[in-house]
């Protein structure tokens, strides 16, 4: 009874080990999370770089339309 029994122990312990490295894996594919610092430094950034744009062509004279935008982010209005 206890070969059986240790032979068990052993298939299971076998299986989480399998699982917790599968959890591994999968983890390491995800792409790492931005923190909230990250996200609101990149949304200032690029606010800043589409005013800079804007107050560039002003001083060039030339009518601003419209400003192109990237597609990740929400126009902005001038």
């Amino acid at each position: 009874m206890m070969p059986q029994l240790i032979e068990i122990i052993a298939r299971e312990r076998y299986q989480a080990l399998l699982q917790e490295a599968e959890q591994k894996r999968l983890a390491k594919m995800l792409p790492p999370k931005a923190s909230t610092a990250t996200k609101i430094m990149e949304q200032v950034s690029y606010w800043l770089g589409t005013c800079l744009v804007v107050w560039g062509l002003k001083l060039q004279g030339v009518r601003v339309v419209a400003v192109p935008q990237l597609s990740n982010h929400k126009p902005y209005s001038f």
